[in-house]
């Protein structure tokens, strides 16, 4: 999963207003989509953004996910 599709998954759930059903659904969109915009950001620059504050880089966490991973059937070979 890239870090868009992502966005488009938590996104909405860590930054929706508690008043979101009270809008217009044209702005509730808009709302989402800037959200999505911004967690994307967040995701995709996170090591400059938070520097020393994340426990595992998360570019090391893909490529060792990647190791233990068989490609063609998408299972962990440990």
């Amino acid at each position: 999963m890239d870090s868009s599709n992502l966005a488009i998954c938590i996104g909405p759930n860590m930054l929706s207003p508690g008043t979101d059903s009270a809008l217009p659904l044209e702005v509730q969109k808009e709302m989402n989509d800037k959200v999505t915009v911004l967690v994307e950001f967040l995701i995709n620059n996170c090591l400059e953004i938070f520097e020393g504050d994340i426990a595992f880089p998360a570019c090391a966490l893909a490529e060792e996910s990647l190791e233990h991973t068989d490609s063609s059937t998408g299972m962990r070979r440990d």
